[in-house]
């Protein structure tokens, strides 16, 4: 059984580097560790033998960079495909888990550990979203207390660290590199779930996130793409109700233009999308 890691870097190289040391000293069981260098800077130092760094030409966002990773992995024969954010820190095996689980159940095509971070000060995991199809509108799975450890079944879980079985490829293909940033993992694992595919996290294991450490949660960037990418999912999966979702999208980027006015205007920007 062949196991890849993929991380996408972009930005600052240290944060990359960190989220290796962090892999290499929780000792997770896998086969390559690939970098896809999104930002053209990305220096493996010390750990040069034994990651694999591919170079993209310019910034792909996140789906068009870990496409070049994934097909990659894929080329050299790949079962299972670990994706991992830049600004994720692994702190004990929780690859191992995944596996064991996927293994154990042939229509788990996609695992997820809990992903624990800090929100003003708070500890909190995320376990998953799910989607309300009347509005297009996705919503985290949070709890400041994970007191059911069991297997969970969600519509969705966060590219963040995602494994993915290579059947899964093999039947939806890559993900859509029309999300540049956002979206591209819900629209990912909808389109695995209507091919049979269903999603999972497992709540036992954890990872560290330092929320939005790589583009900013607030940056132009990010409330850009996030508009956009909503748009475009709104326009991909929602049919009946399309008319809900622009108005909820619309709502809320007004919204964020009363409350920061710099952001907002970014989010209108992306409105060439409706």
């Amino acid at each position: 059984m062949n196991i890849f890691i993929i991380v996408l870097h972009f930005g600052d190289k240290l944060v990359t580097l960190d989220c290796v040391k962090s892999i290499v000293k929780a000792k997770l069981n896998f086969d390559r560790l690939i970098i896809v260098d999104n930002s053209q800077n990305f220096d493996a130092g010390r750990f040069k033998g034994k990651i694999e760094v591919l170079r993209t030409k310019k910034n792909l966002g996140f789906a068009g960079g870990v496409n070049v990773g994934i097909k990659h992995a894929l080329s050299k024969d790949a079962d299972y495909i670990l994706l991992l954010n830049n600004d994720a820190i692994a702190k004990q095996d929780f690859l191992s888990a995944l596996i064991k689980f996927g293994n154990q159940f042939e229509n788990a095509g996609i695992i997820g550990p809990a992903i624990k971070f800090k929100r003003d000060g708070k500890i909190i995991y995320d376990l998953g979203g799910k989607i309300n199809k009347l509005f297009g509108r996705t919503t985290h799975n949070e709890t400041s207390k994970i007191s059911n450890k069991k297997p969970r079944q969600v519509d969705y879980t966060s590219g963040c660290a995602m494994l993915v079985k290579k059947d899964v490829f093999d039947k939806i293909g890559l993900f859509d590199e029309r999300f540049f940033l956002y979206y591209e993992d819900v629209d990912f694992c909808i389109r695995a779930k209507n091919k049979g595919y269903l999603t999972y996290v497992l709540p036992q294991v954890s990872i560290g996130h330092s929320l939005s450490k790589t583009v900013g949660k607030d940056s132009a960037v990010a409330i850009y793409n996030q508009t956009k990418s909503a748009l475009q999912f709104g326009k991909k999966h929602i049919s009946g109700t399309f008319w809900l979702n622009r108005i909820f999208v619309i709502a809320q980027s007004f919204y964020i233009l009363v409350k920061n006015p710099k952001a907002g205007f970014h989010a209108l920007l992306a409105f060439k999308y409706l």
